[in-house]
């Protein structure tokens, strides 16, 4: 073994030569790699210990290939509609799964590359590049990579996710702009997260050379481990079902810090108190009457050790520096706010490890275990919200059986609640750290509550891109609305917003995977919390899961629903008006998707009517196709079906239509009214919610076919009347999908 050549070897040296032990080691060695020493070179990478273990390895390479052969199965749906991928819960699950199997080996990569990468440039060299934002861009890079790149055939995961990990770590590198020391350190700076309020901190006086405190995050102490944080999580899961029965989930509670009261959510509140006591047990609080004060040993080695000096003193946040820490920090304003506020820019300095120590033990009992009390508070305040925003997926939530057992819609609006405010509480904790420090900690601000006319520009631009989805567009309507009439007030709301959009849009089932794609997205969502790119992934998913209702679940439905419709029908004729009825409200929603390539008449009847009736029943029933003039029609007993009224027609005679208008308008609301009465009655109500979607592609087609004739102009040229419905076809269709609800 390596371990007894090593033995062997050190005792050669003391010898003063290689004993034949150790040659016969070596030439074991050599026999089963098939290399000379004499020929091997230096690794070009460290090497690290083995992490996963062959079991565990083994059941994350066959999910990293079943999300494989899922991502392709979707794409290959999603290519044939020339539209974007819809990742399904199971894809979704097993990716969260293979993430949390190959954290300790990713988190072990990220701190072996930090370390080599990052930490040897100066301070003041790094610029914007935090060491936190250099680590989660290689962990957000590793993870990517894995998933979509490994190959189980061809190598072994571990092996794979080390070789491939060190390129990218230095691959980030360049793209950061981090060069080797004596190159300069980091050469450019790059954009941290986009804020709400899209408003930049910047200094008013140019930066001086000095001594800083630097950067670092209380999760670096390592005293919540994971066993503690384990511990948590169930105690979590006993409250949450105590609150679903007594139905106290939204509850908010006022948290004295200070001389000032948070208003914060029970959630936080409740983790921060388990975190509290369990870290005042493990390190021991201080006891004794005045003047003997008894401070644990546990405290003091906590205070003392090099590691805990260093973390806290660049951790705490300059707000908490300036409120409570004033005697122990020295601070230097340098600037303010290029900003309506204005707010002063304060550089940190350095303090000495025996003043940081004397400042936590010396003095009254009261004034030491005040200072160990707020010391906890500061460190377990940004944990809890990290453990929350870790607990709280819609996985977790979803999966208490107290959670289930509530009506859908309430469990839904249990699960966007909890989730929501933990991941925007969390991304506040984090970018909170760093406002208002001097301009080595630029970062563009994030606010809980909107600017609104940011927020409505972005929606305009947004509205404005060629390319849009109806639907898309429409959902913006409807959140720019919102937002002036100042329903929209802050990020919370724009999210909750964006998901309503979906409520009154989608079946109960589409709704609770859009809802869940979203919330199980948002932690990445957040990494950029602009405005525009909280609607824009909001809306791409909504958009994604409108059209899957659309072109895969409502055309299902549409075609054995024509299949129903003529084998129900008892006689030839009514055989014959129901293909009549798919033809002139179905059949044009499908042609303007184009889906599965159905775009014209010909191919509506060879692909779609013929497979779901048969060649023989249209041929008895006189259906067929007609070629005339480069177009083709089709026929009932020769003659050419024309389908329900043209927008034309109707412009430029509308007094003539009006018969007509009504006509159609009764004949789509029986046709659709039994429709979903009918689907109620066998449990499809998602099925026609779908088939609603559906028919609300074309102009032409059932839902905008619903309104009967209104008020008209009369001696103005066609060229220009507008056709306008007094009760929109959005609004149409919500009445419909709510009535199906």
């Amino acid at each position: 073994s390596v371990f007894n050549f090593l033995k062997e070897y050190n005792n050669s040296l003391k010898e003063g030569k290689v004993s034949e032990k150790a040659i016969s080691a070596i030439k074991e060695a050599e026999t089963k790699k098939g290399t000379k020493v004499s020929q091997a070179k230096r690794l070009e990478t460290t090497q690290l210990s083995k992490t996963i273990a062959d079991d565990n390895k083994a059941a994350l390479s066959e999910s990293i290939t079943e999300i494989k052969r899922l991502a392709a199965e979707n794409a290959a749906v999603a290519a044939k509609f020339g539209k974007e991928p819809i990742k399904g819960a199971k894809q979704t699950r097993l990716e969260n799964e293979v993430l949390s199997g190959i954290e300790p080996l990713v988190a072990k990569i990220v701190t072996n590359r930090t370390k080599a990468l990052y930490d040897p440039i100066a301070a003041d060299a790094k610029k914007g590049v935090s060491r936190e934002q250099f680590q989660e861009s290689l962990k957000s890079d590793i993870e990517t990579m894995v998933l979509n790149e490994y190959d189980a055939s061809k190598q072994d995961l571990e092996k794979f996710t080390v070789s491939r990990a060190y390129l990218r770590a230095n691959n980030l590198a360049k793209r950061l702009g981090i060069e080797s020391v004596e190159e300069g350190g980091i050469k450019q700076d790059i954009e941290t997260a986009k804020g709400i309020t899209d408003k930049k901190t910047v200094t008013t006086k140019p930066k001086e050379p000095s001594v800083e405190r630097g950067q670092a995050t209380f999760d670096e102490l390592d005293i919540v481990d994971d066993t503690l944080i384990e511990e948590i999580k169930s105690d979590l899961e006993k409250e949450i079902r105590v609150r679903v029965q007594k139905g106290t989930l939204s509850e908010t509670v006022s948290v004295k810090k200070g001389r000032e009261t948070y208003i914060v959510s029970w959630l936080e509140n409740y983790v921060n108190k388990q975190l509290f006591k369990k870290l005042l047990k493990k390190i021991g609080a201080i006891k004794g009457t005045y003047p003997n004060t008894i401070i644990p040993a546990a405290y003091i080695d906590f205070l003392q050790d090099p590691k805990t000096f260093d973390i806290i003193t660049k951790a705490l946040p300059i707000k908490s520096i300036k409120k409570s820490y004033g005697k122990l920090f020295e601070m230097e304003r340098i600037g303010r706010e290029v900003t309506a506020e204005g707010n002063p820019i304060f550089r940190i300095k350095k303090i000495d490890k025996t003043k940081f120590f004397k400042y936590f033990v010396e003095g009254k009992k009261s004034t030491v275990l005040e200072r160990q009390k707020q010391l906890f508070r500061e460190i377990l305040e940004p944990l809890a919200k990290q453990v929350v925003a870790d607990y709280a997926t819609p996985e977790n939530i979803a999966t208490l059986k107290e959670v289930q057992e509530l009506a859908p819609q309430e469990s839904i609006d249990v699960i966007e609640n909890i989730v929501i405010d933990a991941q925007l509480n969390n991304l506040e904790s984090k970018l909170d750290r760093y406002k208002g420090e001097q301009a080595g900690f630029d970062i563009i601000q994030f606010s809980k509550n909107i600017n609104k006319e940011n927020t409505v520009n972005a929606l305009n631009e947004l509205e404005a891109k060629s390319g849009i989805s109806e639907e898309k567009k429409a959902a913006v309507r409807i959140i720019r609305s919102k937002i002036n009439n100042n329903e929209i007030k802050t990020a919370k709301d724009l999210i909750k917003s964006i998901l309503d959009v979906g409520r009154s849009q989608l079946s109960t089932r589409a709704y609770r995977e859009f809802v869940t794609n979203v919330l199980t997205n948002l932690q990445n969502t957040l990494k950029d919390p602009s405005v525009i790119n909280i609607i824009n992934k909001g809306l791409n998913e909504y958009g994604r899961t409108y059209k899957y209702q659309q072109k895969i679940v409502g055309y299902n439905y549409a075609i054995k629903k024509l299949k129903a419709d003529v084998s129900e029908a008892i006689t030839d004729k009514d055989k014959s008006t129901a293909i009549r009825n798919f033809l002139n409200i179905t059949s044009r929603s499908i042609r303007t998707l184009g889906i599965e390539g159905n775009t014209t008449n010909e191919k509506i009847y060879n692909n779609v009517i013929v497979p779901a009736i048969g060649k023989a029943t249209l041929d008895r029933l006189n259906f067929g196709l007609l070629k005339k003039d480069g177009k083709t029609y089709i026929t009932e007993n020769n003659i050419k079906l024309k389908g329900l009224a043209q927008i034309t027609a109707i412009k430029s005679d509308f007094q003539s239509n009006i018969k007509a208008i009504n006509t159609e308008s009764l004949l789509v609301r029986d046709y659709i009214l039994k429709e979903i009465k009918k689907a109620k009655a066998e449990g499809r109500v998602d099925d026609v919610i779908s088939f609603i979607n559906l028919s609300t592609a074309d102009q032409r087609g059932l839902v905008r076919k619903l309104s009967r004739a209104g008020l008209y102009m009369v001696d103005t040229p066609i060229g220009e009347l507008i056709l306008e419905h007094e009760t929109t076809a959005l609004e149409i269709a919500e009445a419909l999908i709510a009535f199906s609800k």
